[in-house]
């Protein structure tokens, strides 16, 4: 019962190589016990249906890849577990898969494993991060960002006329840090720091608006998955060494 809930999706599904789409999953149903029709929308979705009378051998990684999807979310388990669910993938398809797994994920718990961390920022709403079979981090990335840096961090563009916007951006209540990040023609781009918790965004938009400057951008600046990963695994190598050191 355990298992007819979860749908796993391997990197590299194998099958011998002469059967057809149709009949690996027929066969598949038929190990799970159901004698329910294929839906033709998933099939739809996945622009497997022409596909799926030629044998495995003749089909492109691509579109084995998408076999291994939609074989994975047919039974529309409660679990699905995906390995590298893009791989092999043209753009097109990728967007296709990510906005599959986004509307899985209202109803299903998913757990996808990947290296592309791109493809977590676009698909996941929390991060397990692992390093050398250890849990480093559980968060969301927002999160995990504000962590690390110790604050929260705004990415505000201001168009000032010329004028330096840098003492009123200060002035605003709970803003630690103002940091020109880029200028160029009479556009200036800060970062922003704030204590952590607090919500600066009105503020540092009354603030522009009043001085009668344009506002340009306002959005959070959050680190990459990228620069998350390196920062923490980072810290792990710096601890393994010193635990080292003390123990030697």
């Amino acid at each position: 019962m355990l298992r007819r809930n979860i749908g796993y999706m391997p990197q590299i599904a194998r099958f011998p190589e002469n059967l057809t789409g149709w009949k690996v999953l027929a066969m598949l149903r038929g190990l799970r016990g159901t004698a329910a029709p294929v839906d033709a929308t998933l099939l739809d979705g996945f622009e497997l249906d022409p596909q799926l009378d030629k044998p495995l051998r003749t089909l492109s990684g691509g579109t084995r890849q998408k076999l291994n999807a939609a074989i994975a979310f047919m039974f529309v388990p409660r679990l699905l577990i995906l390995d590298e669910p893009t791989a092999g993938l043209d753009p097109k398809q990728i967007i296709e898969t990510r906005q599959l797994i986004k509307e899985l994920a209202g109803t299903h718990t998913i757990v996808l494993s990947t290296h592309i961390l791109p493809e977590v920022s676009q698909t996941c709403d929390r991060v397990v991060i692992i390093n050398k079979g250890r849990v480093v981090a559980v968060d969301t990335p927002a999160n995990l960002t504000a962590r690390l840096r110790g604050s929260e961090t705004m990415y505000v563009e201001v168009d000032a006329g010329g004028e330096d916007a840098t003492p009123a951006l200060r002035g605003v209540p709970g803003v630690v840090g103002v940091n020109v990040s880029s200028a160029h023609n009479g556009v200036v781009a800060y970062e922003i720091s704030s204590e952590r918790g607090r919500d600066v965004r009105r503020d540092l938009a009354r603030i522009v608006v009043s001085n009668n400057w344009g506002l340009l951008e306002l959005r959070p600046s959050r680190m990459s998955l990228e620069e998350i990963f390196l920062s923490l695994t980072t810290e792990e190598k710096a601890e393994e060494k010193m635990e080292e050191a003390s123990n030697g």
